[in-house]
């Protein structure tokens, strides 16, 4: 005889749901909640399968949870099919699906070792970034149970976007671009010698005027001669300090540069023939 105030729950489901775990501890929670307020009440001829109409707000606060997590989980279990829904006015009504042959698998689980595993194969590739984005899921991670609950949508957004960003740092510059970014270097330093580089901007500026030649079209020859311009102008020479600068303000010095260059042509030619016409009248001056 089952005494009042008890909620009946068949013996498949203590075993094959409950004693194999096959849900989570937050899972198990909203599961034991729910039979709570659906089976745990009597109907005329058989039990009661829905819940009345719940907000997920309540059912956080009857479980002492943050509502961010609870609504997490509960639409996890809604696309496993673990809970079905019917949507009222206001709120949802849930019923426990105890047929868990008919669950659905999430794409991937992701425990915590195997989120630590996952992120330092990524650190090899990325030696700074991978280990600060390690540090800081784990650490986000916490003492949260990540045992067998799914990849969420922010780690996969994370982890994506990292491996993107690290096949956009591999660097494949050549000779050429190195001895451009030493020039770049030594001509920066001969216009402020107390000028701090930092770590490493040797390899990303060379990386830098990689792509000003394949990715801008530009040719070595042409970069050098910018670069130079870019140092030895009044102005310029202020602000392109960087490798980064120089491809950004690539075509302005570019265009600056040529101006520069054409006028002084000009001069000259005025200067040349105007030396030819004194010559021509110069034995009329002659005493």
């Amino acid at each position: 005889m089952i005494p009042n105030g008890s909620t009946p729950i068949k013996n498949e489901i203590l075993i094959e749901i409950f004693a194999k775990g096959k849900l989570t501890r937050m899972e198990m929670r909203i599961t034991s909640y729910i039979m709570r307020w659906s089976w745990g009440f009597n109907g005329k001829k058989r039990r009661q399968d829905w819940t009345k109409s719940i907000m997920e707000k309540q059912i956080a606060e009857d479980l002492g949870v943050h509502k961010v997590v609870i609504c997490r989980t509960i639409k996890q279990m809604i696309q496993r099919k673990i809970l079905l829904t019917e949507k009222l006015t206001k709120g949802l009504c849930y019923q426990f699906n105890e047929h868990y042959e008919g669950w659905k698998k999430l794409t991937k689980m992701l425990t915590k070792k195997k989120l630590t595993e996952k992120l330092t194969r990524v650190n090899q590739n990325v030696n700074k970034i991978g280990k600060k984005l390690t540090e800081k899921l784990i650490c986000e991670a916490g003492n949260e149970e990540l045992a067998g609950d799914s990849e969420t949508l922010k780690e996969t957004k994370y982890l994506k976007k990292l491996l993107k960003k690290s096949s956009e740092t591999k660097c494949h510059f050549s000779e050429p671009h190195l001895k451009l970014t030493d020039l770049l270097i030594k001509l920066i330093k001969q216009n402020k010698p107390d000028r701090i580089l930092g770590n490493g901007y040797r390899e990303r500026w060379a990386n830098d005027i990689r792509l000003t030649e394949e990715v801008d079209k530009r040719s070595v020859d042409r970069i050098r001669k910018v670069i130079e311009f870019s140092q030895r102008d009044s102005f310029w020479k202020q602000n392109i300090l960087s490798g980064n600068k120089l491809r950004k303000q690539f075509d302005k010095l570019e265009m600056q540069y040529k101006e520069e260059k054409g006028g002084n042509q000009n001069r000259q030619h005025y200067r040349t023939d105007k030396s030819r016409k004194e010559d021509k009248y110069k034995d009329l001056y002659e005493v």
